[in-house]
């Protein structure tokens, strides 16, 4: 009966997790036109470099024996290794958290719209492919712009941090290494997004539909994390999976001060987003012309 629980909560937290990414695909192409204005790209920086960790930690200790004979030798038996729901999440977000990255460079290159077809078929197929890497590293360049010297500096002394500890330590260690980075990043990675919408005096740009399913995902994820504890009759082995609990509790907190910032701080007026003008981010009233430009 546990396990059946168990299994269920996971795929919840995984289905709610996991759809919680595309909320955000679909703001930001309808914001296509404000070059993204309202997104932090520090935040789609620090999201993408969290979940190669959060994949590299999950994967690693669910398939690899290496990794699980270290595990069960510091911990027992008993504690719970990651289940199928938690490599699921892993991989589908660090594709979609990918995803997201990829469309966002792209609409900040203005290049979102595929460019002008030749005629000729042989031309097509040249000027698509150079459009193509025209487009790759404009768009590449753009997010380097707009990324922050601290995540730049962040970012490099990470990847340093994991190629050290990769030659100098046990496995089961290099992954903890890795769940540590992961959980710093989840603390680290609102921030921006935070100040960002505290700066602007709105939210909009940024997803709440997503924020409201992270959040179910993260109770979820406690939840199981806890029952998986329980029935292995010691609460304190939810330590023993400290990138899922963080993940978790981490969510929790955070997307408390979404929702405050989203429905109480900075509220959008029900009627008036679905009224007002992307591209310019005017709302338009009574004394507003129907023709730009025109009295």
């Amino acid at each position: 009966m546990t396990s059946t629980l168990s299994s269920t909560l996971g795929w919840l937290y995984f289905a709610a997790w996991s759809v919680s990414f595309y909320p955000q695909l679909l703001v930001n192409y309808r914001h296509r036109h404000t070059r993204l204005e309202g997104l932090s790209v520090d935040f789609l920086v620090l999201n993408l470099v969290g979940f190669i960790c959060y994949s590299v930690y999950t994967c690693t200790l669910f398939w690899s024996s290496e990794a699980q004979d270290q595990f069960h030798k510091r911990f027992g038996n008993q504690a719970p290794l990651p289940s199928d729901a938690d490599v699921a999440f892993a991989i589908h977000a660090l594709t979609i958290t990918t995803v997201t990255l990829v469309q966002s460079a792209s609409i900040l290159s203005g290049n979102f719209v595929a460019s002008s077809i030749e005629a000729d078929s042989g031309s097509r197929v040249i000027s698509t492919s150079a459009f193509q890497l025209r487009n790759i590293y404009s768009g590449a360049h753009q997010i380097y712009k707009r990324v922050s010297p601290v995540v730049r500096i962040f970012t490099a002394s990470v990847s340093i941090l994991l190629i050290i500890s990769a030659f100098s330590l046990p496995l089961l260690d290099v992954l903890y290494t890795t769940s540590v980075v992961k959980v710093v990043i989840s603390l680290a990675k609102y921030i921006p997004q935070l100040l960002l919408n505290h700066a602007r005096r709105s939210t909009v740009g940024w997803s709440i539909v997503n924020i409201l399913l992270d959040l179910a995902g993260g109770i979820l994820s406690f939840a199981q994390l806890l029952l998986d504890s329980l029935d292995a009759g010691d609460v304190s082995l939810v330590y023993a999976n400290p990138a899922k609990l963080m993940l978790g509790l981490t969510s929790l907190g955070f997307d408390t001060l979404f929702i405050i910032q989203h429905y109480i701080l900075y509220p959008e007026p029900l009627a008036v987003p679905w009224m007002m003008d992307v591209e310019s981010g005017v709302h338009p009233t009574e004394a507003t012309p129907l023709i730009p430009g025109g009295q």
